[in-house]
């Protein structure tokens, strides 16, 4: 079930023009997310977590942003 306070989904719903777009939208962030997860998985990558990942609101899309910082903040 979809936790309605979620941020990511009130923002998908926002930027999305109609409830079909939306849905699509959240389908291509539920894809992307665990094609994301199963290749950071292959590949070693830790330290998943919302200051590394991008979403595209536009399309509902998650990128991983694969910079390695100097634990800079």
């Amino acid at each position: 079930m979809i936790d309605y306070s979620d941020d990511v989904y009130r923002e998908l719903w926002c930027s999305s023009t109609s409830a079909a777009e939306w849905w699509q939208m959240t389908q291509s962030y539920a894809r992307s997310t665990a094609v994301m997860s199963m290749i950071g998985y292959i590949i070693g990558l830790g330290d998943r977590h919302l200051d590394n990942m991008l979403v595209d609101f536009t399309t509902g899309e998650v990128r991983n942003d694969v910079q390695f910082h100097n634990n800079e903040r």
